[in-house]
């Protein structure tokens, strides 16, 4: 007489529950993922920040002003063909030692290779006073808007003016001793945006003089930066 047969494998229902387990576990895996992936990028670009603060003390301490911009540009009349490297740098390399520092890591323009095609400011195109170009990577000093292509220039050391003892355009970075909220820049690329325009919900990270890092609704700072006044006279944190 033979033994009974063993049964070997899954039965369909059970392969199709193993699936759905699995689905299941992927569902709630992948968002904490991403979840935890993000703040990671948005704590890196926080630690960029600060090193840049601490990059701005030294310069301060050493020059007695604080520079034109944070990383350099390229003097010229067109960002496009790229140069290759800035001729005119501040920061770096004395104050910060590598490139990577300029970069969020949210930023889809990678620092190695560099990349310099970018914005251009000021010496309009044509005539013999040459601009300046701006790294694509180049986070900090501005930054291009995710979607919509435009620029953003956010580290600038004279918004406006000066229009008086007391007045609220003192928090500049071009005077001797501006105030602590004097906002040195900002990053938005960890903000989901419509076009040039962030979402609701979205956040932006604020780089304080003190070494301070806010996180602030993205739309506030877009806003913020679009009125002049904005710019120097209002600290985004109140």
């Amino acid at each position: 007489m033979k033994p009974a047969g063993r049964r070997v494998g899954f039965t369909l229902i059970e392969l199709l529950t193993v699936i759905a387990i699995i689905a299941i576990l992927v569902a709630i895996i992948f968002p904490v993922m991403a979840s935890m992936r993000k703040r990671a990028q948005v704590a890196q670009c926080i630690s960029n920040m600060r090193q840049i603060q601490q990059a701005l003390k030294m310069y301060k301490d050493t020059f007695g002003v604080y520079p034109e911009h944070l990383l350099g540009y390229r003097a010229s009349n067109t960002c496009d063909p790229a140069p290759v490297a800035p001729d005119v740098t501040f920061l770096y390399p004395n104050f910060v030692k590598s490139l990577a520092i300029f970069r969020c890591p949210n930023s889809p323009f990678p620092a190695d290779p560099p990349s310099f095609a970018g914005a251009r400011l000021g010496g309009p195109s044509g005539l013999s006073v040459p601009g300046k170009c701006f790294p694509r990577f180049d986070s900090y000093d501005g930054q291009f808007v995710p979607i919509g292509g435009g620029y953003e220039l956010h580290y600038w050391r004279e918004w406006q003016p000066w229009t008086g003892v007391g007045s609220p355009n003192l928090r500049q970075l071009i005077f001797r001793n501006p105030s602590d909220e004097t906002v040195v820049t900002w990053c938005l690329y960890h903000a989901g945006f419509t076009g040039d325009t962030p979402r609701a919900g979205e956040m932006a990270q604020v780089l304080f003089l003190d070494g301070r890092v806010k996180s602030i609704p993205a739309q506030k700072l877009t806003d913020w930066t679009q009125v002049p006044d904005h710019n120097w006279q209002v600290n985004p944190g109140n």
